[in-house]
């Protein structure tokens, strides 16, 4: 039902159109538009997909964007542009498809890419899902480990919540953080968690030096166990 397919929270579709350099202006001044849809401890990642090069300079974009906020400092330009330089007579020579598919070199999107450790799509491929495969790999990967989870609803059984840990698989190494009685109490604990409600749970919280030290970890894991006593400090 495009163009009116947004399907919020989850996917917001701002209805833009954009001309053949001007892409990273509209990222830009479309701010307004779709900030409210951006988790403020999610990793922004920002895709193009143009068969041209910038207006805008990536060093303009690239201060402009950070200067949102601090959640965006540590985001991701990937893009899905051409390398071959369509004026360039001995490059169209022997990539001619390339060059009827190339208005200009992406120069400007290259450089984002390297500034930000983003992906490359070559446009001269034309197809598409290796790249958005990797992508979509990248953006799991790259999503720091949140520090709040949701209580899931019970199937076919009541929770019972002295029997619930977590558990922090980093390294080849488990822990498992002990239970504290609220965030008051996370200053008595080297790592700790917490119910948000004592009385009627929703969410299991990491006290905030735990959520820090989880976070620090590129491959630590939590699992969430339900059966077993519940650990607490001793």
């Amino acid at each position: 039902m495009c163009p009116a397919d947004s399907n919020e929270p989850v996917y917001l579709h701002v209805n833009e159109g954009v001309g053949s350099n001007n892409a990273l202006d509209k990222v830009l001044n479309t701010h307004d538009l779709w900030k409210d849809s951006m988790r403020p401890d999610g990793l922004k990642h920002v895709v193009v997909v143009s068969d041209d090069n910038a207006s805008m300079g990536a060093n303009a974009f690239h201060n402009a964007f950070k200067a949102f906020g601090p959640e965006y400092e540590s985001y991701r330009f990937h893009a899905i542009v051409s390398e071959i330089d369509s004026g360039d007579i001995l490059e169209c020579a022997q990539n001619a498809v390339c060059c009827a598919l190339t208005a200009d070199k992406g120069d400007v999107y290259l450089d984002l890419i390297a500034m930000t450790g983003g992906l490359f799509g070559d446009l001269c491929d034309q197809d598409f899902t290796p790249i958005f495969n990797e992508l979509s790999t990248e953006v799991v990967d790259s999503a720091p480990i949140p520090c709040e989870f949701e209580i899931p609803e019970p199937m076919g059984e009541d929770i019972d919540f002295g029997k619930v840990n977590v558990q922090f698989d980093y390294n080849g190494m488990e822990e498992v953080f002990p239970k504290v009685e609220g965030p008051e109490q996370c200053m008595d604990v080297p790592d700790g968690w917490y119910y948000d409600d004592e009385q009627n749970p929703t969410k299991i919280v990491l006290c905030d030096a735990t959520c820090a030290k989880v976070q620090g970890e590129e491959n630590g894991e939590i699992n969430v166990q339900f059966g077993c006593d519940t650990v607490v400090p001793q």
